[in-house]
């Protein structure tokens, strides 16, 4: 239920504009990008994510695979879902499941490597100072042609 009395509702409709798009185009370039400065400290100030970085991938894929795995539940549950909704959500169960399992990979790979990294660089400590160069140069070559 609106909090509003209905004649407010009333004369609020009958003030919205038939496009109910903001006219952004009657803003200078100025205004606008403080506008976008606002929003964005705003959305921050919202925990809202504001870039990939921010977002903890590890964590959201696992509130999905819970979300999917809760829906799941109760979908086999209820004799009233047909079958191939079932399978649905079983496939959206399997799919993401299959995502967690490859970013334990990737973070097992990534752990591995950087272990094999720091025994590297523990090694080229013990070497002489021409054999380093020569190795981090042909490393640099390798980097360079990812």
């Amino acid at each position: 239920m609106s909090t509003l009395d209905p004649d407010r509702r009333q004369s609020f409709k009958k003030d919205q504009p038939a496009d109910p798009r903001f006219a952004w185009a009657s803003f200078s370039p100025d205004q606008l990008i403080a506008c976008r400065e606002e929003i964005h400290i705003a959305l921050e100030a919202m925990g809202v994510p504001m870039s990939l970085k921010d977002v903890n991938m590890e964590r959201e894929l696992m509130l999905q695979f819970y979300a999917l795995k809760n829906l799941q539940k109760d979908v086999l549950a209820d004799d009233q879902t047909p079958r191939n909704q079932q399978a649905q959500v079983a496939n959206a169960t399997g799919a993401v499941l299959s995502k967690v399992a490859d970013l334990q990979l990737s973070v097992y790979d990534s752990e591995r490597f950087k272990a094999i990294e720091n025994a590297l660089i523990r090694a080229l400590r013990l070497l002489p100072e021409e054999a380093v160069a020569s190795f981090l140069d042909e490393y640099a070559k390798i980097l360079g042609g990812q």
